[in-house]
């Protein structure tokens, strides 16, 4: 508007010299009179149309200085608000940083279950429940950070001061051992994480790690997904000998376990259910045992047990010397064939029904589905739930602890 103000202004200053010119020179001429008037009128109609034209300029400079006023204002008002984002994206940022730097661990939920019942008519009943939760990744202990020299050197004021040790938590290695820490301190003795339990000395090192045992119960098993949980070893049931016929049978998932534990990096060792009322048939089942594992052209990592613990049909009268002489010659068998030897038990029968003195050196491997075994006898691993939950596995299987 402005401008064509001005435009206008312009035209009609150029308008008022050419009427001034006029009237001039109608006084000078030859018809002066009426055309002198008439310009004359002429100039008085311009002079006003400037007078209102100036005031119009006025108020259209007011105008627009006011409306440069406003646009300078909102300009001021949105640097500002920018500026405040930008302040509040930084602090966001810094407190996100912050929150990383000082994050907290947590060890204050925990968890319980209990078992479901017998599997493979094998183990006992009773409750399990978990005590401490933590995180489960071993990683390396970080070591201290020097500070950079601030560039004076040994003579020049420098110096390497060591920043501050960080608080330990969750699994940790450190010189080759293997620790879990809760808020800077190691834990010691039996603990559970997430239904695994471990064993710590007490100075906090770990003495234990943890396997399976499955039979055809568990169905097809994706051994990968079951090491990358962490487990470390696993046995798996070779046979039975039936409690009424008394015939032995090869479990019809036996050597695809073993394949498949033996290729995802586990270590295997093996069982046979024995219902043998002596120490001929007991040494038949070792026999019968060790063909079926030399056949899939496996060895074993760990023994080949005995599971000792069926009371019904054929063997329910024997007596706790005849459960011995079994346990002995089976052990004997599988030993004189090449393999490491184990008693599987749980504890009423350790205590009752066999004569553990005579074992010598014959690993025991105690079930007893509790939080914390009273057991008082010697043992090598401890099954202790028939309701353990593992990736890989459908279904519940047994858990069990291997002390180092």
């Amino acid at each position: 508007m402005f401008k064509k103000i001005v435009s206008a202004a312009v035209a009609c200053a150029i308008l008022l010299a050419f009427s001034s010119c006029g009237v001039d020179k109608g006084a000078e001429g030859s018809s002066g009179g009426q055309e002198g008037i008439a310009l004359a009128v002429n100039r008085i109609d311009t002079k006003e149309y400037m007078a209102a034209l100036s005031a119009d300029l006025e108020e259209a400079m007011a105008a627009e200085a006011q409306a440069a006023e406003e646009a300078e204002a909102q300009k001021a008002e949105e640097e500002a608000a920018k500026q405040r984002e930008e302040a509040a994206a930084k602090a966001k940022k810094a407190a996100e940083e912050a929150q990383k730097d000082t994050s907290k661990y947590k060890n204050d939920s925990a968890h319980s279950y209990e078992d479901p019942g017998k599997q493979d008519n094998q183990k006992q009943e009773s409750e399990i429940e978990d005590s401490v939760v933590v995180p489960p990744t071993p990683e390396p202990a970080p070591e201290p950070t020097p500070k950079p020299d601030n560039g004076g050197g040994s003579g020049s004021g420098g110096n390497t001061e060591p920043a501050p040790t960080p608080v330990l938590n969750g699994w940790q290695v450190i010189g080759g051992k293997t620790y879990l820490y809760v808020n800077g301190n190691p834990l010691t003795g039996w603990q559970t994480l997430e239904g695994i339990k471990y064993k710590f000395d007490n100075s906090g090192v770990l003495k234990s790690r943890w396997g399976v045992d499955v039979s055809k119960y568990q169905g097809n098993v994706n051994w990968s997904a079951v090491k990358a949980a962490g487990c470390s070893f696993v046995m798996i049931r070779v046979g039975y000998r039936g409690y009424g016929t008394g015939a032995i049978v090869e479990d019809p998932y036996f050597r695809q376990n073993i394949a498949g534990a033996k290729a995802a990096g586990l270590k295997v060792g093996a069982y046979f259910y024995t219902t043998a009322i002596n120490a001929e048939e007991a040494a038949e089942e070792a026999g019968v045992a060790a063909g079926i594992i030399r056949s899939t052209g496996y060895s074993l990592d760990y023994p080949l047990a005995i599971d000792i613990e069926c009371t019904e049909g054929r063997v329910a009268d024997m007596t706790k010397a005849q459960n011995t002489e079994v346990v002995n010659a089976f052990c004997a068998a599988a030993k004189s064939l090449g393999y490491q030897t184990m008693v599987y038990a749980n504890k009423n029968w350790l205590y009752n029904k066999l004569d553990t003195s005579q074992f010598g050196s014959y690993k025991i491997w105690l079930a007893h589905y509790t939080n914390q075994t009273d057991y008082s006898g010697r043992y090598n691993i401890w099954q202790y739930t028939s309701g353990g939950s593992v990736p890989g596995i459908s279904g519940k299987v047994d858990m069990n602890v291997e002390l180092l």
